[in-house]
């Protein structure tokens, strides 16, 4: 990236420091409502920078589920409340080794469990392009949280992270589910030995049986090969979910999981769930998704996902979550790393929530010995200056200046600047920079 660019120079006043988190989010959700208007068209992130490809993700639905209703063309989508759970090792770091959205819509009684492959390529906030499991690792669940609003161009209410253990814990609480089993599950040691672990029929799980069965994989199995298990284990769950089991279930908050949401909100999820479930109106989608490359060390595939993917999720069973300006049709935004600090790009991941942009790109500056952030647009049209005012009052400093160099997978480029870096508190009031790495990262 050069700094050989032309263009005029807008400075501002810095603006007043950020809230939280979920009053940012507040403040969009009422922006949404008055605005009327969700941004459902366009180019999504992964499919401008890796190019569209055949989908094999599918629609898990269960015969006879109908499918959440699309709203007409100028129409607000009624607002969603979203859960991320986030299934990971027995510590609280290392790969996720799971990810499910779930997604309800008060106003009509719609929901969704939206199983996203961990393998999936994503852009993970300050470690530039990698598989989502990875967000875990990096930073935990906040980190995942973020890569998947990225990714789809949503907004999270929640997150919640579980250990084998803590699920285990929690299903344990249904006193254990019937589940059909349609095929015997094998598990093969290093020797060649086979146990069967689970024989064709009905089985009762108590919950280890439940956690078991739930990220069974088989030899010569991908994740996508979960997706059903999982479906069924979520369908017996919510079967059984009336308003007292809900409250039995999460009533007390959940302990067992790491969540940022109280008992309330989870209640009111699993019982809207369960009630969408009643009425067939309740989705389970998987993220399409098709394989990239072959699979790493530990045989973990990983797999790219489409534009016309996210594209038709958050035009129609997602789009109650989508902020206004958001979806594919935000701004696209690379940041590079222009003084060499590990988590800048989480940092201006932060500032710029719920501004209608999207960070599609990260990485490393040409040099760390930028004093000044740098605001870069490609073309002069209304809409790339307001998105660069926009930025330039979210970050509180950056130079709008326009770059020579064409650019089609970006619409503007932040370069990080030392001025940024001497004023970028932690908006959560805490230190939450998972970038424990000696080599600088965005």
């Amino acid at each position: 990236m050069s700094q050989d660019v032309q263009g005029g120079v807008h400075p501002v006043e810095p603006p007043r420091s950020p809230g939280p988190r979920q009053v940012r989010r507040a403040r969009r959700r009422r922006r949404q409502r008055q605005a009327g208007v969700v941004f459902l068209a366009a180019v999504g992130l992964v499919g401008a920078i890796i190019g569209a490809s055949a989908l094999i993700g599918a629609a898990l639905r269960t015969p006879g589920t109908a499918p959440a209703a699309t709203p007409g063309p100028g129409a607000p989508a009624p607002e969603q409340d979203t859960l991320l759970l986030v299934r990971h090792g027995r510590g609280d770091s290392g790969p996720a080794r799971g990810i499910t959205l779930l997604a309800s819509t008060p106003e009509t009684g719609d929901a969704v469990v939206l199983f996203v492959p961990v393998g999936t390529l994503v852009d993970i906030p300050g470690f530039g392009l990698d598989r989502l499991a990875l967000a875990h690792q990096y930073g935990g669940t906040a980190l995942v949280e973020a890569s998947v609003e990225n990714l789809l161009g949503i907004d999270i209410d929640h997150v919640a992270g579980a250990s084998p253990s803590g699920l285990a814990a929690l299903l344990e609480r249904t006193g254990g589910l019937e589940l059909e089993v349609d095929e015997r599950l094998v598990q093969r040691g290093r020797d060649g030995s086979a146990e069967v672990r689970f024989e064709v029929g009905t089985q009762f799980l108590d919950g280890e049986r439940l956690v078991e069965y739930w990220g069974f994989r088989q030899d010569g199995e991908s994740e996508l090969d979960t997706f059903p298990r999982q479906q069924a284990v979520w369908t017996q769950l919510l079967a059984d979910a009336d308003a007292d089991a809900a409250e039995e279930l999460v009533g007390d908050g959940a302990p067992q999981l790491d969540t940022s949401a109280d008992a309330d909100f989870l209640q009111d999820m699993v019982t809207r769930l369960a009630q969408a479930q009643s009425a067939d109106a309740l989705q389970y989608l998987v993220l399409p998704v098709s394989p990239f490359g072959g699979a790493d060390a530990d045989g973990a595939a990983t797999y790219r996902s489409p534009a016309d993917g996210v594209r038709q999720l958050v035009q129609g069973p997602l789009a109650g979550s989508v902020p206004a300006g958001g979806g594919p049709e935000a701004v696209r935004v690379q940041v590079l790393n222009g003084v060499g600090t590990p988590g800048i790009g989480q940092e201006v991941d932060r500032r710029l929530e719920g501004a209608g942009m999207r960070i599609v790109l990260t990485d490393n500056a040409r040099s760390f010995d930028f004093t000044e952030t740098l605001i870069l647009l490609y073309r002069e049209d209304e809409r790339s200056l307001e998105a660069a005012r926009t930025v330039q009052e979210q970050l509180g400093v950056g130079t709008i200046q326009i770059s020579r160099q064409p650019q089609s997978v970006v619409d503007l480029t932040i370069v990080v600047g030392a001025d940024f870096e001497a004023d970028a508190p932690d908006p959560e009031g805490g230190d939450d920079d998972p970038a424990a790495t000696e080599e600088p990262s965005t």
